[in-house]
């Protein structure tokens, strides 16, 4: 789910969340998670300067459990992405409007 909110000419704020439920395997079972995602975007010069601040992962719940068993074997694996905050600035030379960036490409 994600959801774009313009708070005034210059100012946008975007709020993504997603939610894997428990899902059962073959093998096993991998265990649900919850994480959301923060951005905004600040444009200045008449959106030709754009600020961008966002924060993935807020809670650090970002969290990949999984565990495979069987009557020969059991093998659990837990893995965890940390929060990353980024800070960055566009400026667009030309007629245009400087770039937006949003955060929420990478997977």
């Amino acid at each position: 789910m994600t959801s774009k909110f313009k708070i005034n000419k210059s100012f946008d704020f975007e709020v993504t969340g997603r939610y894997r439920s428990k899902e059962k395997t073959i093998q096993g079972s991998r265990a649900a998670n919850l994480f959301a995602d923060l951005g905004l975007r600040y444009k200045i010069m008449k959106g030709k300067g754009v600020f961008n601040f966002s924060i993935r992962d807020v809670f650090a719940s970002r969290v990949r459990e999984i565990i495979n068993e069987s009557d020969d074997f059991y093998v659990y694996s837990f893995g965890q992405r940390g929060r990353f905050i980024t800070l960055g600035f566009s400026y667009g030379f030309g007629k245009g409007e400087a770039m937006t960036y949003s955060g929420s490409r990478r997977r």
